[in-house]
């Protein structure tokens, strides 16, 4: 990339995403670009991948194995990113088509059975089989995007490029799956470039590391003299925000009074496949659990333990097949009916809470017409309130989730769950 500049054009004026990012990527070689959102970090991502939405106006140039793709004709586009380029996202059921099966999508891209079946071994599927068979809906997170990293890696690219890839996957698949991208970049001669906020995947996978503020790269180098002497205030604060196991210890609170949240020996099964070759899968078995006002609970497990089960037999969007959900005390039927408001979630891609049709300030402001039928100038002053809180500038209530980054989408879901006041997130 030479003097690559992104501006998108919005209804309230351009916004400069990317402001003259100069920056190589060689043959077997695995780059880090770090910084938070809003940096520019998948705008880069979006650039090299010829993946920009049309609202983006772009100079300078992006050479993929010796052909500006900026410049170039939609067809010899198309052709090197069909041939030399794979593209693992942040978001894995993006990348696959609802209505068709796994087996279907790797069909698609020419790649036979045989080599499905491994390409699906590779990235810890213990029953590829039974995933190719699947549509994507019936896969955990994990697994989806365990899918969508051995659809990218099967046509053995020029060009790898992982943004956020491993931010639905549990630690140990996490680290299984960057061991294999890193092994393929390496033993096949391929580039790969991996968009992380993760200072410790770059620490352990990376050879060089790019740093990013504001649309521009502020610190470049090889990753051991970046992290041990960064020499931009940028990079030593990112540091300095590194998250550890080590802070101070909390005390445990005590349960007050009668719990918000109970299940009571709750179990749910899914079945697979047609009616002549069904299967049963138990997703939940015999779960109880109680969580109290101001308590802080954890649920851990790896792809496909239940979590995403619980979540939403405790939002109403699951029926359990035996067992009882109460909130306060009394069943829980469906969201609408009993407590409306009294749950809400932050779901593990943004883009399923926000509408992409409305801005982003009214898809905060929803659950406060919902929940209190409160519109107009108070909701307006209580969700500028809450963005600001999140470290969320008033002026992106005016843009479509599409004009914001990854992670201030995340930030505007937190909003529209904290802002009608639930009781359990």
């Amino acid at each position: 990339m030479s003097d690559l500049r992104v501006r998108y054009r919005t209804a309230r004026g351009p916004v400069d995403s990317l402001r003259g990012v100069s920056l190589d990527v060689r043959a077997g070689e695995v780059l880090g670009v770090v910084g938070e959102s809003g940096s520019g970090k998948s705008t880069l991502a979006a650039a090299m991948s010829g993946t920009l939405p049309r609202s983006a106006e772009v100079t300078g140039a992006v050479v993929l194995a010796g052909t500006d793709l900026l410049t170039a004709t939609a067809s010899r586009r198309r052709a090197l990113r069909s041939s030399s380029l794979g593209v693992v996202g942040q978001n894995p059921i993006t990348s696959m088509d609802p209505t068709r099966r796994v087996a279907r999508a790797f069909a698609d891209l020419g790649i036979p059975h045989v080599r499905a079946v491994e390409a699906l071994r590779g990235v810890g599927m213990g029953d590829p089989e039974r995933v190719l068979r699947s549509h994507p809906h019936q896969l955990s997170g994990g697994m989806a995007q365990r899918v969508a990293i051995a659809l990218a890696t099967s046509r053995d690219p020029a060009l790898m490029i992982a943004d956020e890839p491993t931010s639905a996957l549990d630690a140990q698949i996490a680290d299984s799956v960057l061991t294999l991208l890193v092994e393929q970049a390496r033993t096949r001669g391929a580039a790969l470039l991996v968009v992380t906020h993760d200072l410790g995947v770059v620490e352990r996978f990376c050879g060089r590391v790019a740093v990013m503020s504001h649309g521009e790269v502020v610190e470049t180098g090889a990753v051991h003299d970046v992290l041990r002497a960064p020499s931009h205030p940028y990079t030593r604060s990112l540091l300095s925000a590194t998250a550890t196991l080590h802070g101070e210890e909390r005390p445990v609170m005590p349960p007050r009074g009668r719990p918000v949240i109970t299940l009571n020996d709750v179990s749910v099964a899914f079945q697979h496949g047609p009616p002549w070759r069904r299967s049963t899968k138990l997703a939940v078995d015999s779960f109880s659990l109680e969580i109290h006002e101001g308590e802080m609970v954890g649920l851990v497990g790896p792809s496909g333990a239940g979590k995403t089960t619980i979540s939403r037999l405790l939002l109403g969007l699951q029926r359990a097949d035996s067992g009882q959900v109460l909130i306060d005390g009394r069943p829980l039927r469906s969201p609408r009916r009993g407590a409306p408001g009294a749950v809400q979630v932050v779901l593990q891609h943004p883009e399923w809470a926000l509408d992409p049709t409305i801005r982003v300030g009214a898809s905060i402001a929803e659950p406060l017409a919902v929940v209190r039928g409160e519109r107009g100038r108070g909701a307006r002053s209580a969700v500028l309130a809450m963005m600001e809180q999140l470290g969320l500038e008033a002026a992106l209530a005016d843009r479509y989730p599409h004009e914001i980054s990854g992670g201030q989408r995340q930030r505007a879901s937190i909003a529209r769950a904290l802002i009608a006041e639930p009781k359990l997130v």
